[in-house]
């Protein structure tokens, strides 16, 4: 029932993958709420879209796992489920048994292209991020820390902090110069205990942390240094994202 002339792109993450439309022509519709719990490993899951181009196709499923890393991006991870998502569900609701939206259904893994039991989709806190921010401003501003992150490589080390009462094994791999961590004393080698008194243990602990948080506000660390533990504050940077602005391009003339 719409033209490209009745929609208008509020803002677009090209990164997230999450666009902001706004249609001119209203019809009669109604309005799904957030979700104000996530969901958890093996709850049920709803995905609502036009999978293979078939219209409003509900389908049913579980969470399969609640991190699924992306490759490219450690500030983007999903949710795994198998509810069938199909090419044309992208960008549809993910929803919980009240019918509230806990992700956006974003995309597949499968050799044919076709759902073979994986979909993925952008988690809520994520989600709703970025949606409300591209709404208020037209934008989606990334905070930065400014490190790499992975648990500790080697059982001498495991070991060491076990036998030491340390029970946390993420550790900075590096910082990256001129950033928030290098800045505010960050080190290679520290490892994370907590943040702002949350504990932590995985890497996607620090991003679903970062994912409530805004450039200029301060995390509290406590980091295991040199035998001994310590408290540093820092202050959030903003991480520059390649700006690739969404355009729908205008349809070429057919050739005579």
């Amino acid at each position: 029932p719409f033209a490209i002339k009745d929609v208008k792109v509020i803002g677009y993450d090209p990164i997230i993958d999450i666009a902001v439309l706004e249609v001119e022509r209203v019809l009669p519709h109604s309005k799904l709420e957030w979700a104000e719990e996530a969901p958890g490993l093996g709850d049920d899951v709803y995905a609502l879209g036009h999978g293979l181009s078939l219209p409003w196709s509900l389908t049913k499923g579980i969470i399969s796992t609640d991190y699924r890393a992306n490759p490219k991006h450690s500030f983007v991870h999903y949710y795994q489920t198998d509810a069938v998502i199909n090419s044309g569900n992208s960008g549809g609701p993910l929803m919980n048994e009240d019918g509230d939206v806990v992700g956006i259904n974003a995309l597949i893994i499968s050799p044919t292209k076709f759902y073979v039991g994986y979909g993925y989709a952008i988690p809520l806190e994520l989600s709703k991020r970025v949606v409300e921010q591209l709404i208020q401003t037209g934008k989606h501003i990334w905070p930065s820390i400014g490190i790499q992150l992975a648990i500790v490589e080697t059982e001498e080390q495991y070991n060491e902090l076990q036998a030491k009462g340390i029970d946390n094994f993420l550790e900075i791999k590096t910082v990256t110069p001129g950033s928030s961590a290098e800045k505010f004393g960050l080190l290679p080698k520290d490892i994370i205990i907590s943040i702002n008194e949350n504990p932590i243990s995985t890497t996607p602990d620090v991003i679903e942390l970062l994912w409530t948080k805004m450039p200029g506000d301060v995390l509290n660390f406590k980091v295991y240094r040199d035998n001994a533990l310590k408290d540093i504050a820092l202050t959030l940077g903003r991480k520059d994202v390649v700006d690739d602005t969404f355009k729908i391009k205008p349809k070429e003339k057919e050739k005579e």
